[in-house]
């Protein structure tokens, strides 16, 4: 489906599943047909979608009230930072139209919303970004790719990147991590079907979480800060973790 479209004019369709649950489907949005990069939201009245462009190192911003399209361009280039492996909207002091972007040269990259430029680089891996986040109460960010480092970051107050550390993992291979809200423990899900659980200060192991049978593929935080795990094995777990 060609970008300009208005979610209004796709006819919607309702399904039910034998649950009773009912299935709304509103449109579609194109994007990047070999990209590993889920969308994200990237505004506070969730107006706007960000999506991997269908050009290598681009990103899409697409407005679901007007289906209007505007492209974020790696100052250096189409391709020059390989496919965009993860996006995810943040906030850093007044400041909440900026966009960090992960990528298969192992970039992570910091776009301004509002101008539509590339503000600031950091090249934390030597391979792909597989997972990474970011925590505004503690202005951090950490990452990880098929190799045993962890790579901690942080937002300067100019808007630049900065590189802080490497932490080395016990088995290679990270395929998601989650920052708590309060900014004090992270988690990892690993290729050797492990959780595990860090402090964000100083990335101290914690604890590791071991139930799954292939690898953890997911990590997320619930608002009542229980840590949840989904898995290859297709099983979820659910853990009380340092409340």
């Amino acid at each position: 489906m060609p970008y300009g479209y208005n979610l209004n004019d796709i006819p919607h369709s309702v399904s039910y599943n034998k649950g009773g649950i009912i299935s709304y489907n509103l449109g579609a949005v194109s994007c990047g047909n070999l990209s590993f990069c889920p969308a994200t939201v990237v505004d506070h009245k969730r107006q706007h979608l960000a999506v991997p462009s269908s050009n290598q190192s681009e990103i899409d911003i697409v407005s679901f009230d007007t289906g209007k399209c505007h492209t974020l361009t790696p100052v250096t280039g189409v391709r020059s930072y390989g496919m965009c492996m993860g996006l995810k909207h943040c906030k850093y002091t007044s400041n909440d139209s900026l966009l960090l972007a992960s990528y298969e040269d192992g970039s992570i990259v910091l776009w301004d919303l509002n101008s539509q430029k590339e503000l600031s680089k950091v090249r934390c891996h030597k391979d792909a970004v597989m997972a990474f986040d970011y925590n505004e109460t503690v202005n951090k960010g950490i990452s990880g790719s098929a190799t045993d480092i962890l790579s901690q970051w942080t937002i300067k107050d100019n808007l630049e990147l900065l590189d802080l550390s490497e932490t080395e993992l016990t088995n290679p291979g990270v395929n998601s991590i989650s920052i708590r809200g309060d900014g004090r423990i992270c988690a990892t899900g690993g290729w050797d079907s492990q959780g595990r659980v860090f402090t964000c200060k100083r990335m101290k192991p914690l604890a590791v979480l071991s139930y799954h049978r292939a690898s953890v593929q997911s990590t997320l935080f619930l608002s009542d800060q229980t840590l949840v795990l989904g898995s290859k094995d297709g099983s979820i777990s659910f853990w009380s973790i340092y409340k």
